[in-house]
């Protein structure tokens, strides 16, 4: 059941997520230190102004013109099965595909969300620029994603769950594990583009569905 509480990280309200049964000895709980006030104000009222030199080897020209022909501008397999994730759809105002489609497409314009394999991890980051996807939240969206994609069992049931290990195969890229690794966060450029663009990620994304093992359910 979705409850909402107050407007928060880039003005969406907290979604409390439904969640099966588990060992949750596992898992890795850190303070809430992003509240909605701090949030809001260090990033969420700022523009994004990124220097040249906050993504590697990208000019702010670049950046610019990148995105600007991005947003949107390209749409893959966006929608969900069945109605397992409509808390989510009805909260945010798009699927969990659509807002992972669209944080990836800060750093490359041309990624859209394809077909995800029917193994974890559905997707993997093999983005050049690879900081809109090295990370966490993009992690946990892709999952939520796969969900979408390819749980056909409507209701709150169990769904796709990911096994130990799957976040660091998530971050391979043909063998290469993406750096650098942001865990419980976006980079700070990313999350500027976040919350301008109005790319709506809630709390539970940043720092409650991430499991230190890298498994995922």
């Amino acid at each position: 059941m979705v409850a909402f509480r107050n407007l928060n990280w880039c003005l969406l309200p907290s979604l409390e997520v439904p969640r099966t049964p588990a060992n949750t000895a596992n898992v890795q709980l850190i303070p809430d230190i992003w509240s909605p006030t701090v949030k809001s104000t260090a990033f969420c009222k700022s523009m994004w102004t990124p220097r040249p030199s906050s993504i590697p080897g990208l000019g702010l020209s670049f950046l610019i013109l990148h995105y600007a022909g991005a947003v949107l501008a390209q749409a893959g397999n966006t929608t969900c099965l069945s109605s397992q994730l409509d808390w989510y759809t009805s909260a945010v105002g798009e699927t969990p595909c659509m807002t992972y489609q669209r944080l990836r497409q800060i750093c490359n314009s041309d990624y859209v969300v394809g077909n995800f394999s029917a193994t974890t991890p559905g997707d993997h980051c093999t983005d050049q620029v690879s900081d809109c996807c090295c990370n966490s939240v993009s992690y946990v969206l892709s999952m939520l994603c796969m969900n979408c994609q390819e749980d056909a069992v409507p209701g709150d049931v169990a769904g796709i769950d990911a096994p130990v290990g799957t976040y660091t195969a998530y971050l391979n890229n043909s063998g290469s594990i993406c750096s650098p690794i942001t865990n419980y966060s976006l980079p700070t450029t990313v999350q500027q583009a976040v919350c301008n663009l109005n790319i709506k990620i809630d709390n539970f994304i940043y720092n409650r569905s991430f499991w230190s093992d890298g498994s995922w359910y």
